[in-house]
């Protein structure tokens, strides 16, 4: 599987547009089970974890919403103060 290791939005997103096989990859987890058992063979993969729009999560306390990236790293998550 060839992969595309874009550094803005914009460059995955125009990548995709022009080749919409291509698999979006964070960190693969949900998407290498599938690929082990053998349940989806993706053509390409457009990797977004240099993308640092997408490795940053936002909470607001007046919306009382969470925002997180496709690429934030679980264990930043985990560990966050009380």
């Amino acid at each position: 599987m060839a992969g595309l290791l874009p550094d803005t939005v914009d460059e995955a997103v125009e990548h995709l547009a022009a080749t919409p096989s291509s698999t979006v990859l964070a960190g693969g987890t949900d998407l290498m089970v599938e690929v082990n058992d053998g349940h989806r063979r993706p053509s390409g993969a457009v990797v977004v974890t240099r993308i640092p729009e997408l490795r940053s999560w936002r909470h607001d306390p007046l919306a009382a919403t969470v925002t997180i990236g496709a690429a934030t790293p679980i264990a930043e998550l985990v560990n966050l103060p009380a």
